[in-house]
């Protein structure tokens, strides 16, 4: 991710993500990443035109997904 945003003092576990940040998180592609949200399927947020997504929200998709197999 950001490793030198986070050795310079930054947040190393932000409160929200990026659809970048939950692409690599997730090792999918922002590309899917906004179809699972314009599917309705991973919860995100807008913050003027910038989309995030909260990392409870990320979690709780992936748990919906273990639950699943």
């Amino acid at each position: 991710m950001n490793d030198e945003f986070a050795q310079a003092g930054g947040v190393s576990n932000p409160l929200l993500l990026t659809v970048k940040e939950a692409a690599w998180i997730l090792q999918i592609s922002r590309t899917t990443v906004y179809e699972l949200i314009y599917a309705g399927v991973l919860l995100s947020v807008k913050i003027g035109t910038c989309r995030r997504i909260r990392r409870s929200d990320l979690e709780d998709y992936v748990q919906s997904l273990v639950a699943r197999s």
